[in-house]
């Protein structure tokens, strides 16, 4: 099992209500969203900017471009060591690592045709 398609989006989304903090009224917001494909799944995560307003998506966005993409190019799905390998480096920032293992985990649990939950090592629920 390995990643043959890795993309990277950077959209803007409108909130069902506009959200009005102090002066400021907010009608949209922005989310990065990572996703990893194989020949048999696909795995997604997204972060936004809701509960990280400090967070540049755009520089998010463009690092996973230049950066972590290639490294996930044909990447075996099979173990998270070769996850933690291939991230080595970005090992300290925790929402680029954070949107690496959820959308592996969840290509892997795409593979496998399993509830993410039992993929993680839990009981899917029914």
């Amino acid at each position: 099992m390995r990643i043959q398609n890795a993309k990277v989006d950077f959209i803007q989304r409108p909130f069902l209500r506009p959200v009005k903090v102090a002066a400021d009224t907010f009608e949209t917001f922005e989310s990065v969203i990572l996703t990893l494909e194989s020949e048999n799944g696909t795995g997604q995560a997204e972060v936004t900017n809701t509960l990280l307003p400090d967070l540049d998506l755009a520089y998010l966005a463009e690092t996973f471009r230049q950066h972590i993409i290639p490294m996930l190019a044909n990447a075996s799905i099979s173990d998270t060591a070769s996850l933690r390998q291939i991230l080595g480096k970005w090992s300290r920032n925790s929402t680029i690592y954070a949107l690496c293992e959820i959308a592996w985990y969840g290509l892997r649990a795409s593979e496998k045709n399993e509830p993410l939950a039992q993929t993680l090592g839990g009981s899917p629920i029914s």
